[in-house]
């Protein structure tokens, strides 16, 4: 839950507040790796160190020094974790990849016929499990990069060729998915609509409205609430909600010191949660 593209390398190399972006060095005194973040139960420089590899520096490092920014491939889809059960209600038991959940309208993935419910196997021949996979490889290529991407349909094998956007900017990106779900960095979770099909996977009743969660960032303010994949949140501060943007609003217009009441369904059981911003 650091960022929005994390591949690191582990460390037991201290790293102290104020090293982050400096240099991580082998005995040789060769940079192998930016320090990034350390996971201490003390606060402290003892625990666990996380850095940048080189060769995500040197293409980053590449980019800065002839464009002067960053610009990161974009497919435009929100995806989650291919369960057992999930994969068995797709049509493919022994499928693995990543399911994609919603499809930002006007995204390359929508333009190129990407489905909700598609299972997404390869990206260019190299297989991907997981959605932090998937938004590491597309996000490594140069927008305009033709990809070829495998994926699965209702159980039978398909091959789509994509032309990568550019990823918008958080304002964008938040604009573009609040009709349908998506990523929220500042809260730490990942949402859908809520529809029969998705109520009855989660054995909530299919008259529910709300938000199916899908994914919690570790650490984020979503985890520390308590929430976990397949909640439903009914109530954002007492009031009903059917879409990200609702749940954007609500979180935005809560004060920091009093945090976001949250009403979930879990299973047969509702709950009250709050969400806190992180201080």
């Amino acid at each position: 839950g650091v960022g929005t593209y994390e591949n690191f390398i582990q460390t037991d190399t201290p790293i102290n507040p104020g090293n982050s972006g400096g240099p991580l060095v082998n005995l040789e005194g060769k940079v192998i790796g930016i320090n990034t973040a350390i996971r201490t139960a003390s606060g402290g420089s003892n625990g666990i160190g996380f850095a940048i590899p080189p060769r995500a520096v040197s293409g980053v490092a590449d980019t800065l020094i002839a464009k002067g920014h960053v610009d990161r491939g974009w497919l435009g889809v929100s995806v989650q974790p291919l369960t057992k059960d999930l994969a068995a209600t797709f049509n493919d038991p022994e499928a693995k990849g990543v399911l994609v959940s919603a499809v930002i309208p006007g995204s390359p993935a929508a333009k190129q016929g990407i489905e909700s419910g598609d299972v997404i196997t390869k990206v260019n021949d190299e297989a991907v499990t997981s959605p932090r996979e998937l938004s590491n490889a597309i996000g490594e290529m140069a927008p305009g990069k033709h990809v070829t991407m495998d994926l699965l349909r209702d159980g039978k094998a398909r091959t789509l060729t994509i032309d990568l956007g550019t990823r918008p900017s958080p304002a964008e990106l938040a604009s573009d998915t609040s009709s349908q779900g998506g990523m929220s960095e500042s809260m730490g979770l990942s949402v859908q609509p809520l529809t029969p099909d998705l109520a009855r996977q989660l054995g909530v009743p299919t008259d529910e409205n709300g938000l199916a969660v899908s994914e919690v960032a570790p650490e984020s303010a979503a985890a520390k609430a308590g929430l976990q994949e397949g909640d439903v949140i009914l109530q954002a501060g007492k009031h009903n909600i059917g879409s990200m943007g609702e749940l954007r609003s609500a979180w935005s217009a809560t004060k920091k010191d009093k945090g976001l009441l949250l009403k979930i369904r879990r299973g047969d059981a509702s709950l009250f949660t709050v969400l806190k911003h992180r201080g």
